[in-house]
């Protein structure tokens, strides 16, 4: 039952990480944004899309390698 707490701890980690990741990129783009809009770039929002696009894919690519870090250290484990 411990191994089955410990794992069960380690995706609790795993969740918080992706959500502060999660929540830093919204940070980055609110940053980005609000820089742009005082210094009056005019965003249209085919770019806006292609920034918000980036951004989540980023976020998956991080979520891709914690899934695949977790499953070779599973499968290296005895």
């Amino acid at each position: 039952m411990g191994e089955n707490h410990d794992s069960l701890k380690k995706v609790r980690r795993e969740i918080m990480l992706l959500l502060i990741f999660f929540f830093l990129d919204l940070v980055a783009i609110g940053t980005f944004l609000t820089i742009s809009y005082y210094e009056l770039m005019q965003i249209t929002s085919t770019q806006l899309g292609q920034i918000i696009f980036y951004s989540l894919l980023g976020l998956l690519v991080l979520l891709a390698a914690s899934f695949i870090w977790n499953l070779r250290k599973i499968r290296s484990t005895p």
